[in-house]
């Protein structure tokens, strides 16, 4: 029942947000500067709406998540066959390539995960704030997304 519960939410996720997540020049910056989390200076971050580190898991969850759809299937319907892909592969081998590469994207998944938990709850002040009720203070915006800021008051929605 999880599984079918993954699916239907996560094919309305990826969906919903793939305009947003696609990577811009601010993604690099951001990457190069690790988002300012490692540095105690107030400078303007580059970010847009979402900055790379919320894009990155993004595109491991999604895309992790159809992975780790697919390699599950592989494992739990095991005696099926599809030629082509026997041609290439041994039953055994598919099957164990699939534990692997589950267990695999499931660590990384849970490694994000917890960062993102630690980010939320310990990291960023307010973010716990926003996560409810789905507003950040206009400083925090102008700091942390600054090109996403620069947006807002250019179109004159601040």
């Amino acid at each position: 029942i999880s599984t079918l519960l993954f699916i239907v939410s996560i094919v309305p996720m990826f969906f919903m947000w793939l305009k947003d997540m696609l990577p811009t020049s601010d993604d690099i910056k951001w990457m190069m500067i690790l988002g300012g989390y490692l540095y105690k200076r107030n400078d303007p971050v580059p970010a847009g709406k979402f900055n790379a580190g919320q894009k990155m898991w993004y595109w491991i969850a999604t895309l992790g998540g159809f992975l780790m759809i697919l390699t599950g299937a592989i494992m739990y319907f095991q005696d099926f066959k599809i030629d082509f892909v026997a041609s290439l592969i041994t039953q055994i081998d598919l099957l164990r390539g699939s534990a692997i590469l589950h267990n695999a994207l499931g660590l990384a998944v849970l490694a994000l995960f917890l960062t993102h938990v630690y980010m939320s709850v310990f990291a960023i002040k307010g973010a716990i704030h926003s996560i409810i009720t789905g507003y950040k203070e206009e400083e925090e915006v102008e700091i942390l997304h600054s090109s996403f800021y620069k947006e807002l008051k250019k179109d004159k929605k601040l």
